[in-house]
């Protein structure tokens, strides 16, 4: 009985002991789309780099800050899917994902030819849709200087994530409702 107290109370000091270290750096890295300029995010996407997350790299790259980090990225994709929403192109793609899997395992425990062939379409289905060429933020941050800003440079190091998508929704929803400017 004494072990296990000992061990649930390590359990919640380490717990509160993660919390605190969070807390206390939160003011030292990007943790909404709504400060997180575009230009990070873009790196971040780019290269895989998430000390673009911190705005000084005071803490460097210790275990802990690095793990942060991962949380924090997560959680910064997650606030994004949140305010844009998801296109019908990646619904399509979470759905051959799936459809994927049961293929794989309807032929697994089948071992049926038909069931080979049902599998190899849906992952020739998912090998199409994953050549279609991905947004280009270059060419999107050009349309939108075009056509929003009135040809206005869009500065990347100072627009943040949620800014920049707003652009793209309000253009996605003038060209679906056929307005212009």
């Amino acid at each position: 009985m004494q072990l296990k107290k000992n061990s649930f109370l390590s359990y919640l000091l380490l717990i509160w002991r993660r919390l605190l270290w969070f807390v206390g750096f939160r003011p030292y890295f990007y943790t909404s789309i709504d400060e997180l300029p575009i230009y990070n995010w873009w790196q971040v996407h780019e290269t895989g780099d998430i000390n673009y997350l911190m705005l000084n790299n005071k803490f460097g790259n210790t275990p802990q800050v690095i793990d942060y980090c991962t949380e924090l990225w997560d959680d910064l994709k997650q606030q994004q899917l949140d305010y844009v929403g998801v296109s019908q192109e990646y619904s399509r793609y979470l759905k051959l994902v799936a459809d994927l899997a049961l293929a794989k395992l309807q032929y697994a425990i089948t071992n049926d030819n038909w069931d080979l062939f049902k599998l190899e379409l849906v992952q020739s289905e998912l090998d199409e849709l994953k050549a279609i060429p991905k947004e280009d933020s270059a060419e999107t941050k050009a349309i939108i200087e075009k056509h929003w800003l009135n040809g206005q440079r869009l500065d990347p190091k100072k627009t943040t994530v949620k800014e920049y998508y707003s652009y793209i929704k309000s253009l996605q929803n003038l060209s679906t409702h056929g307005k212009s400017n």
